[in-house]
């Protein structure tokens, strides 16, 4: 029990003892809650079998004299009894925690909890997918307002996820951007239907162009990409061919970030369906 007990001490200081409403660990049965008394903050704890006040004031790192101060009811005995209610001083750095301190503490904790709402900090394995997936957010446009480049993402990395504030970065930079004017599709010549892996062009330009690089269709065409998995569709002009060699060879297309994420994707490459219309030579 005297384990458990300090356990709980040293978690309760590790995450902020300085919880709401002067509450320290109220759901067990042995620390009940704090409460200041002229200026001082003291813990309540209940006895339980098998405790010894000597046990307990080591556990709470007092001194016998300030818990003898602080429990007239004990008349200077050391003999306690189970289900008696103690008062422990809550410490903390060798001294005992004002009433200043302590709500001083309790608003700082409170202001952390509120400037983490609404952020996420980026764990080892997460991705740009798992994420937006996770918080069930547009993936263009939580790539856009974090300014993700390259796909990549770092470990501590802070993120916004709150959809009002994602919605207010963009309305934003979008002041910074020329407007987007929509690529149209003509229908002239030879309709080419092709299936394959499409993924994003690893790229630090935030442009909100809708560029693609493509195996065979020619440079300056406009293609239109539907993702096969939510029928989500874009249409992109053709600035550049892969090879059929190297590391491209199974891609079919690639897509500038701002394109891609456009196609709402679950994960760093999909299938998709390329169309696009060649002229005779």
């Amino acid at each position: 029990m005297l384990n458990r007990i300090l356990i709980i001490i040293l978690l309760s200081i590790t995450n902020s003892a300085f919880a709401s409403d002067y509450k320290i660990l109220s759901s067990t049965k042995d620390t009940l809650k704090t409460e200041i008394v002229k200026d001082k903050v003291f813990v309540l704890h209940k006895v339980q079998a098998g405790q010894t006040l000597y046990s307990l004031v080591r556990v709470y790192n007092s001194t016998m004299p300030e818990v003898m101060a602080a429990n007239p009811v004990l008349n200077n005995q050391v003999a306690i009894k189970v289900n008696q209610v103690l008062y422990f001083p809550l410490m903390k750095n060798g001294k005992q925690v004002t009433a200043k301190a302590f709500k001083r503490e309790e608003k700082a904790s409170k202001k952390e909890i509120t400037d983490k709402k609404g952020i996420h900090e980026v764990s080892a394995g997460e991705t740009v997918y798992s994420i937006s997936r996770k918080y069930n957010i547009d993936i263009s446009d939580f790539v856009e307002a974090n300014g993700i480049e390259e796909n990549k993402l770092g470990q501590g990395q802070k993120l916004i996820i709150d959809p009002e504030e994602i919605k207010k970065v963009l309305k934003k930079s979008v002041l910074d951007k020329p407007k987007f004017i929509a690529l149209e599709q003509v229908a002239v010549g030879k309709k080419i239907t092709q299936e394959g892996v499409a993924e994003v062009i690893n790229t630090t330009n935030r442009s909100n162009n809708y560029l693609a690089l493509h195996r065979t269709a020619p440079v300056g065409s406009i293609i239109k990409i539907t993702n096969e998995a939510n029928g989500a569709t874009i249409t992109a002009k053709v600035v550049g061919n892969l090879s059929e060699t190297g590391p491209d060879q199974e891609i079919l297309v690639k897509l500038s970030p701002y394109a891609y994420y456009k196609l709402k994707p679950k994960d760093s490459k999909i299938r998709a369906e390329v169309v696009y219309f060649e002229t005779a030579k």
